[in-house]
């Protein structure tokens, strides 16, 4: 009887544990940043200035051969104090998953309005999996200058949200 009681606790405890690991809802809850619908959004340092950036949402998501984001899909149309940030990533991204990838960034309206900086190891892209849920971002080993040899302190969390229709 004992035996049979030991491994009841056992196998109560192992189902409990697998139940806490699952967590509630979805992997959006933990995005660093968020984005109101119809909104594009940078938030974060570089060089230990603040950065936060909000915008109309504007950009276009590719996922053929890889992947790419573009937040100005049509820069022509827009002003030309919308932040830029094109993101790639090597992978079709299925929704509700994360990818590694790396990006550039323009954002003339920040404390740096006319540097062009390159995000490399350790940014990701994640997509929601919920389709009217938002693209988020970690931008990563900043550089900028010539050739994006210039290194810079911080990370940046960016994402883009489209407006339901």
């Amino acid at each position: 009887m004992t035996r049979f009681l030991v491994k009841l606790s056992l196998v109560s405890s192992l189902v409990l544990l697998a139940f806490v690991g699952t967590g509630c809802g979805n992997a959006d809850d933990d995005v660093a940043v968020t984005c109101a619908p119809g909104t594009f959004r940078i938030v974060g340092s570089i060089d230990d200035m603040s950065i936060d950036v909000t915008q109309q949402a504007a950009g276009a998501l590719d996922q053929i051969n890889g992947g790419e984001f573009r937040s100005l899909s049509v820069p022509e149309f827009l002003p030309d104090t919308y932040a830029d940030l094109d993101v790639m990533w090597p992978l079709l991204i299925p929704d509700g998953a994360t990818s590694s990838a790396t990006a550039t960034l323009k954002m003339p309206t920040s404390p740096y309005p006319t540097d062009v900086f390159c995000a490399g190891a350790g940014t990701t892209v994640h997509i929601a999996s919920d389709p009217n849920g938002q693209i988020t971002f970690h931008l990563a080993s900043l550089t900028s200058g010539d050739g994006c040899a210039t290194p810079r302190r911080g990370t940046l969390d960016a994402c883009s949200r489209n407006a339901p229709n």
